[in-house]
């Protein structure tokens, strides 16, 4: 009985990343439609561009089948945490999106460098590595495009 529970939660957990992947795909895309400048708004594309392909790799049958095989010790991810918060879009002013983006991608890159500790698997710490880098250079990036449209 215990084993079908850890195989449900794992199983919850993968369809928590895909729902979360597709979430950021659209959150990216708002954000390049609010995007006052057309560099922010070519940012925010690349950025989608960048979640569809990590959505493409999670869903490859091969790491699906390793989440939902590998424990992962849930308990001690407090998902809420690296989710974003029902966002009323309109109204938000340009730097107001910016920080959006920089808190999204501070949040995916806390629960993929958590995720990549928790599991022993290597083909899932490869991959749990990729997107922490990527969000990370996507944090550098909306830092440095904060810097020359707001500070400058």
């Amino acid at each position: 009985m215990n084993d079908s529970i850890i195989k449900h939660n794992q199983t919850d957990f993968f369809d928590f990343m895909i729902k979360t992947k597709k979430e950021s795909i659209l959150f990216h895309a708002n954000l390049s439609a609010l995007s006052k400048s057309k560099k922010s708004q070519k940012m925010f594309e690349d950025f989608a561009r960048d979640e569809v392909k990590q959505l493409n790799e999670l869903t490859n049958t091969d790491i699906e089948k390793l989440i939902t095989a590998t424990q992962i010790p849930l308990l001690t991810l407090n998902l809420s945490c690296y989710t974003n918060p029902y966002i009323n879009y309109r109204g938000l002013n340009n730097e107001e999106i910016f920080i959006l983006a920089l808190n999204h991608e501070k949040r995916v890159s806390m629960l993929y460098r958590e995720l990549f500790f928790l599991v022993d698997n290597s083909k899932l710490k490869k991959l749990f590595k990729l997107i922490e880098k990527e969000a990370n250079e996507h944090q550098k990036r909306i830092e440095c495009e904060y810097e020359n449209l707001f500070n400058n």
